[in-house]
């Protein structure tokens, strides 16, 4: 089974839904939609709330709350970070983003959010998946990226926020190849699944010819 397929939340009804993948083992998805509606389907996960990072001007990040009905700005440019969906029940969806565009139309019986990235956005299905490690892995390089600028911490959220989301997709994929290419602990079957990803990634997006002919260094970017 490829080591991506963990299982695939997205059925009718759920209330959101992804485009598929761009290519073959891609860690993520081009486009997520979201549906929230003024009368609970009662089918599998309705919507209520989406917590998203969002540019609030060239500075500053801040966390957009969207519900239904929704009569602010209908465009946004999303940051990268965590995405987390919660239905009427509590339950919640999580999923990582390396940044894009967020539109929202609201009408009187449902609002429609659809967000897009150059860069894969991460479906968090499992804490084994390939894209659940990923994205843990990434906060940890922009915990040690925030660390540097303290304690100028808006400095380092001007960065992010201007930070072109493919570009830092592959920057954190280089590090990243780096880091667990000296993993001591590369025998483990979970570390050696990481490594082999990281590898195949970055050949996958050379092949494609979507690979920086000039790639800025994590530092450079954040």
């Amino acid at each position: 089974m490829n080591v991506l397929d963990r299982g695939n939340p997205v059925e009718k009804g759920y209330g959101y839904s992804f485009l598929p993948r761009e290519y073959e083992n891609s860690p993520g998805h081009p486009q997520l939609k979201v549906i929230f509606r003024s009368t609970p389907t009662v089918d599998h996960f309705d919507p209520e709330k989406l917590h998203i990072h969002v540019r609030s001007d060239p500075q500053r990040i801040e966390v957009l709350n969207i519900h239904h009905p929704w009569p602010w700005e209908e465009q946004y440019r999303a940051i990268a970070g965590r995405i987390i969906l919660q239905d009427r029940k509590g339950k919640k969806f999580e999923a990582f983003t390396f940044g894009g565009n967020l539109s929202i139309k609201s009408q009187e019986t449902m609002t429609e959010c659809i967000f897009t990235s150059p860069a894969p956005i991460l479906e968090l299905i499992g804490i084994t998946s390939i894209p659940e490690v990923l994205a843990e892995e990434i906060e940890i390089l922009f915990a040690e990226r925030r660390a540097e600028w303290e304690p100028d911490l808006s400095a380092f959220e001007s960065k992010l926020a201007e930070a072109e989301p493919f570009l830092l997709y592959c920057a954190c994929l280089e590090v990243l190849r780096g880091k667990f290419e000296q993993h001591p602990s590369r025998e483990d079957e979970a570390i050696r699944q990481f490594v082999q990803f990281l590898k195949s990634e970055i050949q996958t997006l050379q092949k494609l010819d979507k690979w920086p002919g000039k790639l800025p260094t994590i530092a450079e970017l954040l």
